[in-house]
């Protein structure tokens, strides 16, 4: 029996999935002295805007060590040291301020210590370096939904490092598609959950 005609299986579809991007900041009035904990706010680039998701891939390097063993005629391979690739994500952008994608980041990277107006360019490098290089100011998760819209699975990418933020491309008044913008992480790695068994 094909899996299309086996009633008790439910193919994942590429679309159905939400991605969520969150950009946080520390809380001014949770870093207070008398603040039990210091906390984190910020924004969520709009999840239905979030056009594509690199799903994660962990990759594993095979070097090679030289010649072929003369006992097995088989070339001498190693295995190198795994890591997760990047994430590529891209969200298209609008115009009203809720969902300006441009100006949702932009603003955090002001927050952050970004200041254009300064020959330096970065009013304050050492805390603007801190935030998108720690991992700990960006949230992303990728989740699966199933057909009635509910999520069954997780993607939480660890320490996700900004190395990326593409604005728009080239404009042309040759055609009319949809303006987008890129973001690229180094991720140090990534987390699976299975929230529960679909629908």
């Amino acid at each position: 029996m094909a899996f299309w005609s086996d009633k008790d299986i439910e193919i994942k579809r590429s679309y159905r999935w939400l991605g969520f991007v969150h950009l946080l900041e520390d809380d001014p009035a949770a870093t207070q002295k008398d603040a039990p904990s210091p906390r984190k706010v910020g924004a969520t680039i709009p999840p239905f805007l979030i056009k594509s998701f690199t799903k994660p891939t962990y990759g594993i390097p095979v070097n090679e060590l030289g010649g072929v063993d003369p006992k097995t005629n088989i070339l001498k391979i190693k295995s190198g040291v795994p890591k997760w690739q990047p994430i590529t994500i891209t969200a298209i952008d609008a115009e009203n301020p809720t969902s300006n994608v441009t100006k949702i980041f932009y603003k955090w990277m002001e927050r952050s210590g970004y200041k254009p107006e300064t020959d330096a360019e970065f009013s304050d490098v050492s805390r603007l370096i801190q935030k998108i290089g720690s991992g700990e100011y960006i949230q992303i998760s990728l989740n699966q939904i199933d057909s009635y819209g509910t999520i069954f699975e997780r993607w939480e990418l660890i320490n996700p490092i900004l190395s990326e933020f593409n604005f728009g491309n080239a404009m042309d008044y040759s055609n009319d598609q949809l303006v987008t913008v890129t973001i690229k992480f180094t991720i140090s790695s990534a987390k699976y959950t299975l929230l529960r068994e679909p629908q």
